[in-house]
C-alpha cells in the first residue's frame, strides 16, 4: 500500500462517522428546540401586561358622580369649583346620545369619572340625582399597575335631590366594594 491510499483510505472511514455525529448533533438540537418550546395551551396561560396607561372608572346613567381620592382631592361629572382640588389625571363627564333631537322628549345620558393612573386606596364614590330612582353603576379598572383588568356593579337607590356614597378599595389586584351604597 501506498501512503496516498493510506490517507484515502482513512480519509473514507472518518467521513461518515463525522457525518453522523454531526447529524445526531443536529437531530438532537432540533429535538430539543421543540420539546422545550411552550405549547399552545401554557401559551394561552400566560397573561401579558397591557401596555394602556392604568384606570380606574365609574359610571352611571342619569346620575351624577363624585370621586374622591384618599389623599381628599376628587373629581365630579359636574363642573368643578376648584380645579386644584381636581384628581390628577382624571375627568368626569356626562355623554348624552340623543341631546339636541327635536323628536326627543328627554336625552338618555351616561355620566362617568375616569381616573388616570389611580394612586392605591380607598375612594369614596358618592352618587346624586334629581329624581328618585335606582341605577345600576359600573366600576372598571385595567391597565398598567393592575395584575389583571376587570369590573363590577353596584346597585344604588336615590331619593329626589338626595345622595349615597360607597367606598372602593383600588390596589395591584384590582378594584374590590369595601362598603354597599349607605344614604
Amino acid at each position: 500500500m501506498t501512503k496516498p491510499n493510506l490517507v484515502g483510505r482513512a480519509f473514507s472511514e472518518v467521513v461518515p462517522i463525522v457525518l453522523l455525529v454531526l447529524l445526531f448533533a443536529g437531530a438532537a438540537a432540533l429535538s430539543w428546540t421543540l420539546l422545550s418550546r411552550p405549547t399552545a395551551r401554557e401559551q394561552a396561560g400566560r397573561v401579558v401586561a397591557p401596555m394602556e396607561p392604568g384606570f380606574f372608572s365609574v359610571a352611571g346613567s342619569a346620575v351624577d358622580i363624585d370621586v374622591v381620592a384618599p389623599d381628599g382631592r376628587h373629581t365630579p361629572t359636574a363642573s368643578p369649583a376648584d380645579s386644584a382640588s381636581i384628581i390628577p389625571a382624571s375627568e368626569g363627564h356626562v355623554e348624552c346620545d340623543n341631546y339636541g333631537d327635536p323628536h326627543s322628549t328627554e336625552a338618555n345620558c351616561t355620566a362617568s369619572v375616569v381616573v388616570k393612573r389611580p394612586a392605591y386606596g380607598e375612594y369614596h364614590v358618592v352618587v346624586s340625582s334629581a329624581d328618585t330612582r335606582s341605577e345600576t353603576l359600573n366600576v372598571g379598572w385595567g391597565g398598567e399597575g393592575f395584575r389583571r383588568a376587570g369590573g363590577f356593579d353596584v346597585r344604588v337607590v336615590l331619593e329626589a335631590r338626595g345622595s349615597t356614597s360607597f367606598t372602593v378599595i383600588v390596589a395591584p389586584e384590582g378594584a374590590s366594594l369595601r362598603s354597599q351604597a349607605r344614604p
